[in-house]
């Protein structure tokens, strides 16, 4: 048997959340789907939460001021039922942004129930 087929595919959802100190700027958050391989439920939801700590930064924007980017929530890690052959640990499979985490919270039932 090998590597891979040892190690199962995971997906992770995750959750940033950009800041700027401009008070004209709400926050800015962004959904992530990223792709996993791991050797158990647990082994997947350490490496999600290191990919988490790991895509955490500052950075200067265009008009000077500090963006910082933090990772707000892990919400949900799931064995994948397919094995993407092409595909690397850490691949980012899906992304968008939106602005205002009240309405995200209140539309995701897993923000309701227990973190991981």
């Amino acid at each position: 048997m090998t590597t891979e087929e040892k190690n199962p595919y995971y997906s992770a959802v995750l959750v940033f959340e950009s800041n700027s100190p401009a008070p004209e700027h709400p926050p800015l958050y962004e959904e992530r789907i990223i792709l996993l391989r791991a050797t158990s439920d647990a082994d997947a939801i350490e490496r999600a939460k290191q990919y988490a700590d790991s895509e955490q930064f500052s950075y200067q924007n265009a008009y000077g001021e500090t963006i910082t980017v933090t990772s707000k929530r892990l919400l949900e890690v799931t064995c994948s039922l397919y094995e993407p052959a092409a595909l690397e640990q850490g691949t980012e499979v899906y992304s968008r942004h939106f602005r205002d985490y009240a309405v995200y919270e209140s539309f995701e039932p897993l923000l309701k129930g227990q973190a991981l």
